[in-house]
């Protein structure tokens, strides 16, 4: 029998070669074709699928496909240039609501966007509207809402809220949401509207910026200068009551003495001017309170 033919020498070595590139292919293939795939993934293209109101009052998407299901979305109905809301696929005949869309937060009556301004009344409460479009930034501040001027916090009225408010006409003071217009009173500045977080004269609710008077509160009666508290005054103030004697802002109702101002010096008794006294005094004679 033949004798095989013995391989030349390096042909094993080649043979190994081989066997590990193919190896080293196959491992290869194994993964790029995963990559690949993702690769094909990466590549689908989205469609941006249009909503609108046709003119059955009905919900359509991409172009004029209807579906019933669709519900609480604010859309437009473009032949007629208004804004619907949505309920099970149709225009739905709605109360006066607040209901939001990707644009804000809207005033629907009747099933169609109201695009008046003002406050008007919903189901969830009372709301400052633009254009019929929330408005946020009606914060902290009144707006007049069924003949009463109330206040706002972020756009919706606070019927619990006491204390002061303003807007583009003045500062108020309100009392359960509503501008108290029979507040007589002197207040802090809790809100920032004075530079030195003073304290204002209220008068029938509302800020008195040209008062200046002696106006009282549960703490004292006040020297009041531009509408705020003067603590730096020291001498006599009036008021339709009468002139009195003040220290550091404040009447001093425990002084007796004499005070002086421009039109000259007078008899004080408890902290106030006596028009009535006639006499000596304190080195001094006076006649209806005033030195002569």
């Amino acid at each position: 029998m033949e004798k095989l033919k013995r391989m030349p020498k390096g042909t094993n070595r080649t043979k190994k070669a081989c066997l590990w590139l193919v190896a080293c292919g196959i491992l290869s293939l194994q993964i790029l074709l995963p990559w690949q795939a993702h690769a094909a993934e990466a590549g689908v293209t989205w469609k941006k699928v249009t909503q609108g109101i046709n003119e059955q009052n009905q919900y359509v998407y991409d172009g004029n496909k209807t579906d019933g299901t669709m519900s609480s979305r604010v859309l437009e109905k473009t032949s007629a240039g208004i804004w619907g809301y949505i309920d099970r696929g149709i225009v739905k005949n709605t109360d006066s609501i607040l209901t939001p869309n990707g644009g804000g937060w809207w005033h629907v009556v009747n099933g169609w966007v109201d695009t008046s301004s003002g406050v008007y009344s919903t189901t969830d409460g009372a709301f400052e509207f633009v254009d019929g479009k929330l408005d946020f930034m009606a914060n902290q501040t009144v707006a007049s809402y069924r003949s009463q001027r109330r206040y706002l916090l972020d756009g919706k009225v606070d019927g619990a809220y006491t204390g002061l408010g303003t807007d583009e006409n003045g500062i108020y003071w309100i009392a359960q949401g509503t501008v108290d217009e029979s507040y007589t009173n002197v207040v802090k500045d809790t809100i920032g509207l004075t530079n030195s977080a003073g304290w204002l004269c209220i008068k029938k609710g509302v800020f008195d910026a040209d008062a200046d008077t002696i106006a009282k509160n549960e703490n004292g009666w006040w020297k009041i200068r531009n509408g705020l508290v003067d603590f730096s005054y020291n001498g006599l103030a009036k008021n339709e009551n009468g002139w009195f004697y003040v220290q550091g802002g404040k009447v001093n109702f425990s002084y007796n003495g004499v005070a002086q101002n421009e039109n000259g010096i007078w008899y004080v008794a408890n902290g106030k001017v006596d028009l009535g006294y006639n006499g000596h005094a304190y080195g001094y004679y006076f006649t209806g309170g005033k030195v002569q």
